[in-house]
Parts: C-alpha cells; sequence; structure tokens
C-alpha cells in the first residue's frame, strides 16, 4: 500500500485438511472441494432444520394466541351482551320496584279505606241499634197507650152501659108508678 499502485489482498478461506483453514492468497481455488460443500449443504440442512425447530414453538404459540384472541373476542362479546342485558335487567328492576312500591301504596290507602268504611258501618250499626231501641222502646210505649186506651175503652163501654141501663130502668120505674 505504500507503493502507487494498490492491491487489494483478499485471503480466501478454504478447508484443506483436519488441521484447519489456509489464509494463504496462492491457495486460490474458484470452485470449493466436495468437502466443504457437503460441510455447506449440512449446515445449510440443519439451519433450516434448527429454524423450524425454533420457529415450530412460536408457530404453535401463534396459532393457540390466534385462538385465544377470537375466544377472548367472542367472550367480549358475549360479556358485552351480558352487560347490556344485566342494565336492561336493572331498569326494570328499578321499575318494578316503582311500581311494587306504588302499589304498596295503593294496598295501604285501601286498607286506610276499607279501615274507615268499617268504622263508618259499625257507627252506623251502633246508631241503628240506638234507633230500633228507641223505636222499640215507643212501640212499647204506645202498645201501653193502646191497651190503656182499649182498657178504657171497655170500661166506659161497660160503664156506658150500665149507665144506660141505669137511665132505662129509671125510666122503667117511673112508668110504672
Amino acid at each position: 500500500m505504500t507503493s502507487g499502485h494498490s492491491e487489494s489482498v483478499t485471503p480466501h478461506i478454504t478447508a484443506r485438511s483436519a488441521e484447519g483453514l489456509s489464509l494463504n492468497p496462492d491457495d486460490r481455488e474458484t470452485r470449493t472441494q466436495p468437502s466443504d460443500s457437503a460441510f455447506i449443504r449440512l449446515t445449510l440442512v440443519g439451519s433450516a432444520l434448527l429454524g423450524a425447530v425454533a420457529l415450530l414453538p412460536y408457530a404453535i404459540l401463534r396459532r393457540q394466541f390466534i385462538s385465544l384472541e377470537r375466544r377472548l373476542e367472542h367472550a367480549t362479546i358475549a360479556n358485552d351482551a351480558l352487560q347490556r342485558d344485566m342494565q336492561k335487567l336493572l331498569e326494570q328492576d328499578i321499575v318494578r320496584r316503582g311500581e311494587y312500591k306504588q302499589l304498596g301504596g295503593l294496598i295501604s290507602e285501601a286498607k286506610h279505606s276499607m279501615e274507615e268504611v268499617r268504622r263508618a258501618g259499625e257507627r252506623r250499626e251502633a246508631e241503628q241499634r240506638t234507633l230500633d231501641g228507641k223505636l222499640l222502646g215507643g212501640i212499647q210505649e204506645l202498645k201501653t197507650v193502646v191497651e190503656r186506651t182499649e182498657t178504657a175503652a171497655v170500661e166506659r163501654h161497660l160503664a156506658g152501659t150500665e149507665w144506660m141501663r141505669d137511665i132505662l130502668d129509671r125510666f122503667r120505674w117511673s112508668g110504672k108508678k
């Protein structure tokens, strides 16, 4: 490299023997020896097999991962549907609770009204009993008055009849004399 013209020296690695590689530029060969070709083939096949073996767990895991992603998507869709259904059920429950509360108020109001009607009925029955007692007392009094009147009428009738006999007897006595 110190002279004016530059030569590049490229070392060639070749397999010579069991000892190792030769870096001698004079040992240039245009083609590799058959043993080198077998080694390269073995290396390529081994690399391909090793790559396949190394990629096999990745491929299996990738496939399982995709399967799990699909299952997760289905579970997410089902979960969303369940959440919507749950929300609807909660809304319906709120409405029903309101209706039950309203119904409870109506039932309480109906019980109160029925209690008022029962009390009014009891008051009317008490008033009716009082009135019936007064009427019965009045009827008894009227019956007593009627009986007295009948007795007095019978007595007057008897007295009147006797008085008439007395008068007739007086007229008869007076006419005989």
